[in-house]
């Protein structure tokens, strides 16, 4: 029996909330970032017909873009965390869809956010960049929690 199953004391569920929210907390904006740098490191590189990056000059620009990735993708990894540690709590686990789907609604909260603090609705167009940063994250961050045992399967 795992720790995060319905059927165990609420200490032993409560441990294993937490533990998989700050899970997704810390490694989920650390995904999406390395996924943000990928990307720009391919289309730095092939985009104007020369070599791509080594692995080098990558790996000094990603410590800088950690932070941008906290600072961008923070909240909405801090809201997946309260759901699916909630979630977690409640059903011993979440599946991959529910990850996907609570990675694009925090994604729209965020976005929402950011148009009521400045007041421009041009900063819509950050949704599909927030998905599509995400959305990956979210299911790497699931299959991770899965591997390391920390979360059920739930049954449907």
């Amino acid at each position: 029996m795992r720790a995060s199953e319905p059927g165990l004391p609420a200490p032993s569920r409560r441990r294993s909330a937490w533990r998989v929210g700050l899970f997704i907390a810390i490694v989920g904006p650390l995904i999406g970032t390395l996924g943000f740098v990928a990307l720009v490191a391919l289309r730095n590189g092939w985009a104007d017909g020369g070599p791509p990056p080594s692995i080098r000059e990558i790996a000094e620009v990603i410590p800088m873009f950690a932070l941008f990735g906290y600072l961008f993708g923070g909240l909405q990894a801090a809201l997946s965390a309260l759901w699916l540690g909630r979630r977690t709590y409640s059903n011993g686990g979440f599946g991959y869809g529910e990850a996907v789907l609570t990675a694009m609604a925090t994604s729209m909260v965020t976005v929402m956010l950011f148009v009521a603090l400045d007041r421009k609705p041009d900063n819509l167009v950050l949704v599909p960049l927030l998905w599509g940063l995400g959305v990956p994250s979210a299911v790497a961050t699931r299959a991770l929690l899965n591997r390391l045992g920390w979360i059920l399967r739930p049954v449907a």
